[in-house]
């Protein structure tokens, strides 16, 4: 059994390394999300049976399933970001540090997730 203790500075480290790893793993998320409605309009990915409107349409559900999974990491990252309870100064720091990227990042997944729904829901309006 490994009892490895330590320090709060080397958990604040570990911590950080952590967020970082979390908000880094959202950009491709958000690449995915901002790209499949663009490639759906121009017609790059359609298959030959379906009509361009309506594929559009369909890329407002990936749009969305992306921002539910880039909003599913950030959760991981909250505990971190905005801390509760009893916090020690270290914490403090590292939420002061992120805060600011992880409102950003938390902005651009609400704002995926109202432009996917718009895109499912009226897409073949706009097409």
């Amino acid at each position: 059994m490994n009892s490895e203790i330590l320090t709060i500075d080397e958990l604040m480290e570990r911590a950080g390394k952590d967020i970082e790893r979390k908000l880094v793993y959202c950009i491709p998320i958000f690449i995915l999300a901002v790209i499949t409605p663009i490639l759906a309009w121009y017609s790059f990915v359609i298959p030959e049976t379906e009509e361009p409107a309506i594929w559009f349409q369909r890329s407002g559900s990936l749009t969305v399933l992306f921002a539910v999974w880039m909003e599913y990491n950030l959760m991981k990252v909250n505990e971190h970001v905005f801390p509760s309870g009893h916090t020690f100064s270290q914490q403090a720091a590292l939420a002061k540090k992120y805060q600011p990227i992880f409102k950003v990042a938390q902005y651009m997944a609400v704002l995926l997730a109202i432009m996917g729904t718009v895109i499912w829901g009226y897409g073949d309006l706009f097409k």
